[in-house]
This record gives structure tokens, sequence and C-alpha cells, in this order.
């Protein structure tokens, strides 16, 4: 049963709708890190040629609920795609084999460098969504969000992080129920200093560029979002949402976040270190760990758990390595549009350092 509730403004939506599966087929937004320079190639983008809508996981579209994955893969050489990865899943994981499985089918006209067929690093979006679903939530979720908000009031943080936990757990949830649970959630994780969680889960909250949840509390979603990115040491990350939320208000350069967001641009262009804090995600919300690189030099350090490997995807080329703490590894000049994929158990921490090249 769906039921409205005044503080979310919800509305009813039919559980036996079709179910959409729609795909932003082309490069998402990104921050240009590594600047080639005089190094730069002549590069002709791939361009799709013949594209697969995926498939629901399950002809009864109740089973699963809705979902967003993000997918990245290389267009080989003779445009068909090869080694995809999911990087992010919203949902059940059925959804990323749908999404894999759909992604085999598409085909490209490859990329060229310097007029000669190149593979190239890209990135797709599905969205799995309920026709008509809406800012709507099923009561049992309502439930949980009020007895969590009434545990706030009470002072029993850890008790309402509890119970919005639990509410992640309802099977079928639409994406509209994972903002509803997951902003709060982030809320009180960042007050007990558990960014890593608190980082997770701002990013469902504000899941397709903050559009799914309440416009009543989307700026400050968005806003709590740009501190974390920052706190974690993700420029790209932090930049990218700087942008987003100058969108939707107008903001003075003296706006905190704003020069929160410079302040680490300036950092990235100062001789220091930048750190940023890495930790391995649970398999329910993908296998990695991934940042996009602001320099060439790249090392990790302080390593508590167990790394395997890192996957680096840059726009035409790429590399994979074991992960030491012993070793330092340079992007070569050329190569821009870099992100790095980290894998190993789930839980390890560690840092990530980007250093200024040697003199």
């Amino acid at each position: 049963m769906l039921r409205r509730f005044a503080m979310v403004a919800l509305a009813a939506v039919s559980c036996t709708a079709a179910v959409r599966a729609t795909a932003q087929n082309s490069e998402l937004p990104a921050f240009t890190m590594l600047d080639c320079g005089v190094a730069c190639p002549r590069i002709v983008k791939a361009k799709p040629v013949d594209s697969a809508r995926p498939s629901y996981p399950s002809p009864d579209v109740r089973e699963f609920g809705e979902a967003i994955v993000r997918l990245n893969y290389t267009i080989g050489t003779d445009g068909h795609v090869k080694n995809p990865i999911v990087e992010e899943i919203v949902g059940a994981r059925e959804f990323g084999d749908a999404s894999i499985a759909a992604m085999r089918d598409h085909m490209y006209q490859p990329a060229t460098e310097d007029g000669k067929p190149v593979e190239q690093n890209w990135h797709t979006q599905f969205v799995y969504r309920i026709e008509d679903s809406g800012h709507a939530a099923r009561s049992e979720v309502i439930e949980d969000y009020t007895q969590a908000a009434h545990e706030i009031r009470d002072g029993q943080d850890a008790d309402a992080i509890a119970t919005l936990q639990k509410g992640r757990r309802h099977p079928q949830l639409t994406l509209f129920e994972q903002t509803l649970l997951s902003y709060p959630l982030a809320q009180l994780e960042a007050k007990a200093g558990d960014f890593a969680a608190a980082l997770g889960d701002i990013r469902i909250a504000t899941l397709l560029g903050g559009s799914v949840i309440d416009t009543s509390v989307r700026a400050d979603a968005m806003r709590l979002r740009i501190r974390l990115e920052v706190q974690s040491g993700e420029l790209a990350e932090a930049y990218s949402w700087l942008g987003n939320l100058k969108r939707m208000e107008m903001l003075a350069d003296t706006d905190p976040d704003a020069q929160l967001v410079a302040g680490l641009i300036a950092k990235a262009n100062g001789p220091d270190p930048l750190v940023a804090s890495g930790n391995i995600p649970s398999l329910d919300r993908g296998a990695f760990w991934i940042h996009r690189l602001a320099r060439r030099d790249i090392a990790f350090a302080a390593i508590q758990g167990k790394l395997d490997k890192f996957d680096l995807r840059c726009d035409q080329h790429g590399i994979e390595s074991p992960v030491s703490d012993k070793a330092e590894w340079t992007v070569p000049r050329a190569w821009t549009g870099c992100t790095i994929y980290v894998s190993g158990d789930p839980g390890t921490k560690f840092q990530f350092v980007e250093l200024q090249p040697k003199a």
C-alpha cells in the first residue's frame, strides 16, 4: 500500500505498470583532470551504430523494483564492446547482469588516433524505472522513515541509523524510496564521523543529478555531497556537484561550499601530495573504489585490509596492475581522462596518493 506523507509529498503509483529501461548512452559529464598539452594525439571519438535496450530482469515488475547501473567498457578497434564492468549499482544485482548483457549487443564505429582505429573507454548509465512511479513510497518504507524521524528527535541517532538501514533492506525499492531513506542516513553517518558510509549514501540520495530526491531537500543534499566529496579528497566529484548546485541556485564566491571546492582546486595546483580516502565498497554497491585522477604520479599507502589490483582506464588507453604500497606509477603524458578502479576485500581502507611530478 502506498501512502501520502506530508514531509516528502508522496504520490500514488501502480505496481503493475510497465518498466521503462533507458540508456544515457554517451560519455558522462567529466571534469578534465589531466592535460596532455603538446603530447595530445589527433583523436576522433567512437560513434554508436547499433544499440540494444536492456531487458528487465524479470517479467514481474514487482520482483526487483527500480535501479540505476553505471557501466564502464572498452570499444574495440572492430567496434564491439569488451571488458564491461559495473562501476556502481543502486538496486538488485540482477540489474547489473541485464545491463552487461545489453552492452554486449552494442556496436560502434571505432575511435581513431591519427587516422588509425584505436580502443576507447566509455561510460553508460542504464536507468530502470516503473512507469509513473514518481515520488511514491510504500507504507512499510514510510513507517521506517517515520520511526527514524522520531528517534532523531529523541536524540537516538544510533537507533535511527539502524532503522534506516533496515528500511534500505526492503525488497523492490523504487529509486525515490532509496533517496528517501539514504539522505537522512547520510546526515547521521556524517554526524557520527563515518564519512565513507556517509559518502556512499549521499551518492545514492543524489542519484540522477539529484532529480529523484524530493525538491524540498534537494539543494541541501547536494551541499552535503559537495562537503563529503571534498572531505574524501574527490576533487572531480566535488567540482562537478558544485556545477550542479550552481545550476539550481545563484552562488557567490563567498559561499562556504564554493570556497571548499576552490580550496581543493588550489591544493591540487600546489606542491603537496593529494590524498584521497579509499574504501572498498560492499558487493551490493559495486566491486570497486573509483577515483578520477588529477595528477600523473600515483601511489597507495596505509592499507588496512587486502587490495588486489587496480584497473586504470583512460580515454584511449589503460593498464592493470597488482596493488603495492611499495611502488609508484606514472601515467604517460598523452593519456587523458583517467579513472582508476581499485578492487580488494570489501571494507578495506587505504590512502590513494597523487604526487606532483619529480623535477
